[in-house]
């Protein structure tokens, strides 16, 4: 079963509160207490020791505002997102958001001046000063705005990109920021895009999804994808690592870079980007303010209903869990103290509170641990403080942006009576408050474009926001004057950060030497040698000793810093290489991040370098899982390129007496996924080979007559059946075929079946649809699942799916509502009218009626350990809850907090009526015919990767894709009710809200 409806954002179900509890007798009553003064709210904070806040702007001055840049001048652009939360959203018609210029004139830490700098904007939530003007996300578009006459007003517009998705107002465009690459970075949401330039029409388009976008404004081709997956608000450390945020998950990673990747177009992977949060998704936070009236309503509506009898005492006070988080913002600043200093700190607008973590290394990637065990960093008792935006500003202060609203909540969160009463619009109020340490120095102005070297100081500042903002105008005003000052500074700078910054620098202006990347390269800081080593790229290729420097740190005790160097190998011949990368291999090989990295730089090398590594006798000795894994990855990527020649030689090194069966198999799983990727499938090996190959599969026929065997054998251990069946993939189709119906019947365990139809699904053969249906009957649901995608995953199959309805073999209720839909669309006219035909007989279209029929189930008063097996057997193929099942979607736990029952009937029942985009069902055509569906997982360069139920991962390279569908359906089924009775759906609402309340 699939709740897609109920892991979105900020909810996205209507409530059917009335028609399924019943409406007040009284007049609904939501009042809060009104809005406080600016002077009022400051009483209601409290803030970490060492620190204090001031009123640094408020309304009439601002209103609704959600994202800031400071220019080098100090002066602030602040966007207002008035139209918040309908405002022409899914549309992109122009609404009422704009932007404010703010300057403190008197300079008393107020801005006292405002103007309207540009107005009449779609949703502007992401801004960047750009030589005399201001970059803005302003979706569909991304836009330049420029004031020519100084009058403080934007009065010429250009379009750099557009194609930026609108479907959800929370996932948009935003959060620019400076990179040490010097390129503008920002979050894309999970709304993606197609984009193209309107400055050269001839840029080829870019697919978007799940990834961010770097660029350059002065650049008109320049903008392509990032690794992704935040959702609003950019940060990083002073290394360049860059963190983002996503609701419930309030601290992503961005890992690996997405252009690495691409560089090796076989290189199949899954996201590129980390939740590191220890203490998960959804985590508790610590508020100190009273919960909403909405909130209380709702719980009483519980209270006096038999529903209260189902629920822990915690379920009956709602909120207290991250749900909202955005903005995460790392304080990088000298101004800062420890403990503070280097920690991160991140919005929780939905209650009234700003949080803390504190980072730690972890091999490639970080880990972060909560700032203060059972307190916030800020927090308010005002329910309005609404933080949603913070900001490192040039003097050594924090600004938050507080859209001070009574409600923050998509209307569809809402249940109808009280969404007619609560009041979402804006009601004209909004907050900036500076945070600034205890006894922090009075910062000097910040040097004029003009000024080199005090701009060129300005890199060893302890401040980023001042480091990052001398680089950026170093390089965006050419200054190439400063040649010999950065060089200077890269050389005897007693700060790491300052050389650093030199070198990129340096780099921007197209004047980084081969001299000073091999002196980087030796730098006694990790973070130093980390960019050396990215920078070397531009001469590693022609230079022996920048090759040298860089393979020198294969043993860097900084695994960043070494798998920056396994990312360098790919720039270099196969001959130079290789050596390196067995290295790394025998260091790192285990770690998932770093196989990777290996990976992307062996697409010349690849076949060379596996068969060394079976060579060598530790590696070659197997047992170690992880490193097989990585063998298995290699060989996938390396097949690809081989000859018929070097195939039948790695296929008769694998048949050696001694060579280890459980990396043999590995090997093998691997040469079949490099199959798929060119176009073909395993089988093709078999048939018509050459004389040379022909000889080396023939010596591998026992090694399948001995899997089928264990396969069959009831006695031997699921681990190693699965093993021999895995093998099979690889080897004639006689031999699966003769072994799966048996191994497909009711007394198989399910591990088996699995397996066998997962083997199944990888030949083109027709006789598979009819293996499948004869077996269907006896089928779990689960297993029918697993069917379902083996029957869908090739065009020719679909008749068969077709003639097993008419004949009763299948039910549409065993088909996912993605799927009916899939059917109804199909091209032959005659296949579709048997479809019309066939669920004409046996729907329950209206779903609306099916939630009513059910809404008795409300009074009735369930048993949850019942509800626990119907779970079991209905949920868990696409759910985790309660350490059983899979999960698909997002923490099930997390986006049923705070949920009420009705919620979760119409979510089950209804499963399609609201999808929220990052959840649709995606529909993959290859060119090889072969079909696959399910949620996009995560995205890179190089390839695509879809879930499904029980966990099950499919990743599609990209350069196979025939075509790409997102279909409006969810993919959970909507005949729910033929499988789940009255009783049995009592018991299982009882079971999720009792687990959800632990």
């Amino acid at each position: 079963m699939k709740l897609t409806p109920i892991i979105l954002s900020i909810g996205t179900l209507i409530f059917w509160a009335i028609g399924l509890m019943g409406q007040n007798a009284k007049p609904l009553d939501l009042s809060n207490p009104g809005a406080l003064t600016p002077a009022e709210e400051k009483k209601t904070f409290k803030l970490a020791p060492g620190f204090k806040i001031e009123l640094a702007a408020s309304e009439p001055t601002i209103i609704d505002p959600v994202a800031l840049a400071e220019d080098e001048q100090g002066r602030l652009y602040v966007t207002e997102m008035i139209g918040y939360p309908n405002g022409g959203v899914g549309t992109g018609d122009v609404s009422s958001g704009r932007i404010k210029l703010l300057e403190d004139k008197d300079k008393d830490g107020f801005y006292e001046t405002s103007t309207i700098f540009a107005e009449g904007l779609r949703f502007p939530i992401g801004l960047f000063p750009w030589k005399k003007g201001l970059i803005v996300a302003n979706a569909p578009d991304l836009i330049y705005l420029e004031d020519t006459n100084n009058d403080g007003k934007a009065d010429s517009s250009k379009v750099l990109f557009t194609g930026f998705h609108t479907y959800n107002i929370q996932q948009m465009l935003n959060s620019f920021r400076w990179g040490l690459d010097n390129q503008i970075h920002a979050v894309a949401g999970s709304n993606g895009g197609t984009i193209t330039s309107k400055e050269n029409p001839k840029m080829a388009p870019v697919e978007l999804r799940g990834r961010g976008i770097r660029f350059r404004p002065d650049i008109p081709d320049s903008l392509d994808p990032v690794t992704g997956g935040g959702q609003y608000g950019l940060t990083m450390d002073s290394f360049g690592a860059l963190f983002s945020s996503t609701n419930s998950q309030h601290l992503r990673h961005m890992v690996l870079p997405d252009d690495q990747i691409r560089r090796n177009p076989y290189l199949a992977v899954g996201s590129m980007a980390l939740d590191i949060a220890e203490h998960g998704a959804a985590c508790k936070v610590f508020r100190i303010s009273p919960f909403e009236a909405w909130r209380v309503e709702r719980t009483s509506r519980r209270k006096s209903s038999e529903l209260a009898k189902k629920l822990p005492a915690t379920e009956l006070v709602p909120g207290g869990y991250s749900t909202s988080s955005c903005s995460p913002l790392l304080l990088d600043s000298d101004s800062v103290q420890a403990p503070y200093r280097d920690s991160i700190i991140i919005c929780e607008p939905a209650n009234n509170v700003i949080m803390r973590d504190v980072l730690e290394t972890k091999g490639v990637t970080f880990i972060s641990r909560r700032g203060d065990p059972e307190k916030e960093f800020l927090a308010s008792t005002d329910n309005w403080f609404r933080p949603v935006h913070l900001n490192l500003c040039l003097d050594g202060s924090i600004l938050v942006l507080d859209f001070y609203r009574e409600v923050i909540e998509t209307p569809l969160s809402l249940p109808e009576d009280m969404k007619a009463i609560l009041p979402l619009k804006t009601q004209g109020k909004g907050r900036i408050w500076r945070i600034t340490p205890d006894g922090m120095k009075k910062a000097p102005s910040f040097p004029e474009a003009s000024n080199l070297n005090g701009l060129v100081a300005e890199l060893e500042s302890g401040n980023q926001t001042r480091r990052m903002m001398a680089q950026k105008l170093l390089v965006e005003r050419n200054q190439v004057g400063a040649k010999d000052l950065l060089a200077d500074l890269a050389l005897k700078s007693q700060s790491p950060q300052a050389r650093m910054h030199a070198l990129c620098t340096l780099d921007g202006l197209k004047l980084l030497q081969e001299k000073q990347v091999i002196q980087a390269l030796a730098d006694s800081s990790p973070g130093v040698r980390l960019h050396a080593v990215r920078l070397a790229n531009k001469f590693i290729s022609q230079s022996d000793a920048v090759f040298k420097s860089v393979s020198n740190l294969v043993g860097d005790q900084d695994a960043r810093v070494r798998c920056q160097v396994a990312f360098a190998m790919g720039n270099v011949g196969p001959e130079k290489s290789k050596d390196t990368l067995i290295k790394l291999v025998k260091s790192d090989g285990e770690d998932r991040w770093m196989q990777t990295a290996i990976l992307s730089s062996s697409a010349q090398v690849g076949g060379r370098l596996l068969l060394d590594l079976l060579e060598d006798e530790a590696i070659g000795a197997g047992g170690n899982i992880g490193r097989e894994a990585f063998l298995s990855r290699l060989s996938a990527v390396s097949s690809t390129r081989l000859e018929n020649a070097e195939m039948a030689k790695l296929l008769k090194f694998v048949q050696r007496p001694n060579f280890k069966s459980g990396l043999r198999a590995a090997i093998l799983e691997g040469i079949a996924q490099s199959q798929v990727a060119i176009g073909n499938s395993a089988e093709d090996l078999w048939e018509n080979p050459d004389a040379q190959l022909k000889t080396a599969l023939d010596g591998l026929r026992p090694l399948f007559d001995n899997a089928a065997m264990t396969a069959r054998l009831s006695n031997a251990s699921i681990a190693n059946r699965l093993s021999a069946l895995r093998l099979l993939a690889m080897g004639p189709f006689a031999v699966i075929s003769q072994l799966a119906p048996e191994l497909l019947q009711a007394q198989t365990p399910p591990a088996i079946q699995t397996a066998t139809l997962q083997v199944l699904s990888a030949f083109k053969k027709t006789e598979v649809s009819k293996i499948i249906l004869d077996a269907w009957p006896s089928f779990s649901p689960s297993l029918r699942r697993e069917a379902v995608e083996t029957l869908f995953s090739r065009k020719d199959r679909i008749e068969a799916i077709i003639n097993g309805m008419e004949k009763g073999i299948i039910q549409p209720s065993h088909l996912e509502a993605s799927r009916i839909d899939q059917l109804k669309k199909l091209n032959q006219v005659s296949l579709q009218q048997k479809v019309v035909a066939i669920l004409a007989k046996t729907s329950s279209t209206n779903r609306k009626q099916v939630v009513e029929s059910y809404a008795k189930v409300l009074e009735m008063k369930g048993d949850h350990i019942k509800g626990k097996e119907v779970f079991r057997k209905n949920c868990a193929t696409c759910h985790k809850f309660d350490d059983m099942g899979y999960q698909v979607g997002p923490d099930l736990l997390a986006a049923i907090r705070g949920k009420n029952s009705e919620y979760l009937l119409i979510a089950i029942l209804d499963p399609s009526r609201e999808v929220d985009p990052r959840y649709v069902n995606y529909t993959i055509e290859t060119k090889q015919g072969r079909v696959f569906s399910g949620l996009v997982a995560s995205e890179s360069g190089t390839s695509v990767n879809l879930k499904r139920g029980e966990n099950a991962e499919d990743t599609i390279l990209r350069n196979q894709i025939e075509s790409i569908q997102a279909s409006a359906k969810s993919l959970m089924p909507e005949g729910l009710d033929m499988q789940i009775k009255l009783e049995d759906m009592s018991n299982l609402l009882t079971y999720l809200l009792q687990v959800s309340g632990k």
